[in-house]
């Protein structure tokens, strides 16, 4: 990796910057080191534990079987809508699928405020592209839960008896949910340079009050009329929504929400990007 960290000192030029094509040619010269810090934050997840990588299978598994005994058999939740009738596994697979979706915003944007000032010394005494940092972050997060999708997809066919018939739309869904993810992490790796106090106000905003406020152990139609319009406001609905609609109940997105969706990433990813660019001629000083 130190024959890739003394590549150009010079700083970006904001034609590249606020060109969306010329900041994708920047992210793409890096592409190598990109891959090789995403397979470190991979590594690193379960690194020094005794069954390593199996966590990543077991975490989701477990958390199924968890999810239907107290939520299905204790608390006599059921499936989609609550239909008596469903499945009582179909409500856990719901929730589980919901907390996969989200975990990859929600944990990409709380690593991402440390993630720069973790590594003090690649802005003070090598030259590395920060910008990279963020975009390892979100491909982990996206990575591990992935795998808790797969058994959620799995299950749903065990129980179900045939594949979702709208599963391969689901990559449509996923796509901007990492490019929002990317946006947000680029501006809270940002923030977190010169807030250190940003990691505990993105844990209660995000780990708890978007959390809340996101149709994951609950369902829209729960929601008082006067205030559905909140959560249906919130981006995170959609893409937790759309998701169980393509790998679990079969049922195709709505394309407008989707199409409303893809654009908003697009416009978070940019924002987020051009602002790291902006704000990280500062880090050093900071740091």
């Amino acid at each position: 990796m130190s024959q890739v960290l003394v590549r150009s000192s010079k700083p970006t030029p904001w034609s590249e910057v606020l060109n969306p094509i010329g900041g994708l040619k920047h992210l793409w010269g890096y592409r190598e080191l990109t891959r090789q810090m995403v397979i470190r934050e991979i590594a690193s997840k379960n690194k020094g534990t005794q069954l390593g990588f199996l966590w990543a299978i077991l975490e989701p598994a477990i958390r199924i079987a968890v999810y239907t005994f107290v939520f299905g058999v204790v608390l006599q939740f059921r499936g989609q809508g609550g239909a008596s009738d469903d499945p009582v596994s179909l409500y856990a697979l719901k929730l589980v699928c919901g907390f996969m979706v989200y975990g990859v915003f929600a944990e990409s944007t709380a690593n991402a405020t440390t993630m720069v000032t973790s590594r003090a010394n690649f802005v003070r005494k090598v030259v590395f592209p920060l910008e990279i940092l963020p975009i390892a972050g979100v491909t982990s997060a996206a990575f591990y839960s992935l795998i808790g999708l797969v058994l959620v997809m799995i299950a749903a066919i065990l129980i179900v008896g045939q594949v979702s018939a709208t599963l391969y739309l689901f990559p449509l869904v996923f796509a901007p949910l990492m490019l929002f993810s990317l946006g947000a992490s680029w501006f809270f790796a940002s923030l977190g340079v010169f807030v250190r106090d940003m990691r505990q106000v993105v844990m209660v905003v995000i780990g708890q009050l978007l959390f809340f406020m996101t149709p994951i152990i609950y369902t829209i139609d729960m929601v008082p009329a006067r205030f559905a319009w909140i959560i249906k406001l919130n981006p995170m609905t959609w893409f937790v929504e759309f998701s169980r609609d393509t790998l679990i109940w079969g049922h195709t997105p709505d394309w407008g929400l989707l199409g409303g969706l893809w654009g908003l990433s697009l416009m978070v990813a940019m924002a987020g990007y051009v602002w790291f660019m902006k704000s990280k001629r500062g880090f050093a000083d900071v740091l």
